[in-house]
């Protein structure tokens, strides 16, 4: 379940170049101060109103549109932190699924287009299993296959 949007944000924040800036003091807030801050544990920027935490793109939807966001909101470009009205988009969840950082190959490796690097993993029994990141999809092959040859030893 999605969190509303209150309506009352209309009255403190306005939309600006994938920012959210108060328009009204509040808190410690002055007008002009941009209210969203980095929540480091989501790797996204949250703006806070009325103690509860909002996603700022959802926001800015909000704010941009006049009305509550879609359940889901895709950024086009892929980076979580680029919040500009122009990159998000409602999607699905199948939608969302193929607009993803990974891009599988060979069989144990993803390419991480944020990293520039592939990685070697596999799941078993549940369990996730990291054999780390290589700069040719070679390299990160065999530390698949040499990583799920060792955890069958186990």
């Amino acid at each position: 379940m999605v969190k509303e949007i209150p309506e009352s944000m209309l009255n403190y924040f306005r939309y600006e170049d994938g920012e959210v800036l108060v328009i009204q003091p509040y808190g410690k807030r002055k007008v002009g101060d941009n209210a969203a801050r980095l929540n480091k544990g989501l790797g996204r920027f949250v703006v806070n109103y009325l103690n509860k935490q909002y996603l700022r793109y959802r926001v800015i939807w909000f704010l941009y549109y006049k009305t509550q966001p879609p359940e889901m909101i895709d950024h086009k470009d892929r980076d979580k932190r680029n919040d500009l009205i122009t990159n998000l988009r409602e999607t699905t969840q199948k939608d969302n699924s193929l607009n993803c950082d990974w891009v599988d190959k060979a069989k144990g490796t993803i390419f991480n287009t944020q990293t520039g690097k592939y990685r070697a993993r596999a799941n078993r029994q549940g369990k996730q299993l990291y054999f780390g990141e290589y700069d040719t999809e070679a390299e990160a092959q065999s530390a698949y296959l040499k990583g799920v040859e060792d955890a069958g030893r186990d």
